[in-house]
């Protein structure tokens, strides 16, 4: 939810800053009046339209990517599918010891399959989970229902609801972010007359430094917070497939994408170690968390399960004697 907030603070000082200087260059070509918007919402002036559309424009733009034919056409673009008949008879068993260990209805959720040669399988949206076909084709079952497990978790934690209110919101930033840059451009036009060609530099280095501000000083801050906020939601996902009895599969299935991917290797005596390489900076820039912390934390977490379970069997065990 921080993230939400932020993603939505930075994209209202963006609307807010550049829509003007693009309602000005839309001004010189096409007069307009703000009549249509200012009359309902008893606003006195432009400077109080500027304000709601700031405030109003990213919001709707975040709604709107939640409408069906939006959700339709994402799902196209990621060359998203139902599964065929095979794949359905392969994954359905699974995805029915899913829901009956997490208690959500089969039919809350909508499974679609991508056909890709990444090992791979993500949530979206409100209720889809994507399964990559070479994810079939590599993990066997038991490592594949943990897989799912972690995604399961990714949407009842709603991570992916708001993950697609934070990149709708984003992208209408970029739009006018570039829209800006598209008329700092188009601005060469006037460098051929003299003087003019003075005062219009001028005005493309203040744009150019306004862009640059926006960019340092508005949205590196929210990248970085997004790095780390998404690395605590894959560790929250893990740590929900543990408590729904599936954290050794996910486990599983971690150290075997791991060794395929040559993050991690397993020493003779079992035990774990790590093989990625990684800069110091470059780890603030990722999505998810090394492989080898996942796998250690889904260790401890599924410690602290099955403990946890034998003291509920002991429980009651002894309260069925004593009965």
């Amino acid at each position: 939810m921080l993230q939400v907030i932020l993603t939505y603070i930075v994209n209202v000082i963006i609307v807010f800053v550049f829509f003007p200087i693009l309602e000005s260059a839309v001004q010189m070509v096409h007069p307009f009046s703000w009549d249509w918007l200012m009359k309902p919402l008893h606003l006195a002036d432009k400077l109080e339209v500027y304000i709601v559309l700031a405030m109003a424009l990213p919001v709707i733009v975040a709604i709107g990517f939640f409408l069906p034919p939006f959700r339709w056409l994402s799902h196209v673009l990621n060359g998203e599918r139902k599964p065929t008949t095979a794949e359905s008879g392969y994954i359905e068993p699974i995805m029915k010891e899913l829901c009956e260990r997490s208690g959500v209805s089969r039919n809350s959720l909508v499974l679609r399959m991508r056909s890709d040669n990444d090992i791979n399988a993500f949530a979206s949206g409100i209720n889809h989970i994507t399964v990559h076909t070479r994810a079939l084709q590599i993990l066997d079952e038991r490592q594949l229902v943990g897989v799912l497990a972690h995604e399961l978790g990714h949407l009842r934690h709603r991570d992916t609801i708001y993950l697609t209110i934070t990149y709708a919101m984003n992208r209408l930033g970029q739009l006018i972010l570039n829209l800006v840059i598209l008329l700092n451009v188009a601005l060469n036009v006037f460098m051929i007359i003299p003087i003019l060609n003075i005062l219009v530099r001028i005005l493309q280095l203040v744009f150019l430094a306004m862009i640059a501000a926006v960019k340092y000083v508005l949205l590196i801050p929210q990248y970085i917070t997004y790095y780390f906020d998404s690395r605590r939601r894959e560790y929250a996902a893990d740590a929900y497939a543990v408590s729904i009895g599936l954290g050794r599969e996910l486990r599983d299935g971690l150290v075997y994408l791991g060794i395929l991917s040559a993050e991690i290797a397993v020493l003779d005596n079992g035990q774990v170690c790590d093989c990625e390489r990684r800069g110091f900076f470059s780890r603030f820039f990722i999505t998810h968390p090394k492989t080898i912390n996942r796998i250690h934390r889904l260790d401890e977490g599924i410690e602290v399960y099955e403990l946890k379970r034998g003291l509920k069997a002991s429980r009651e065990a002894g309260n069925s004697a004593n009965s």
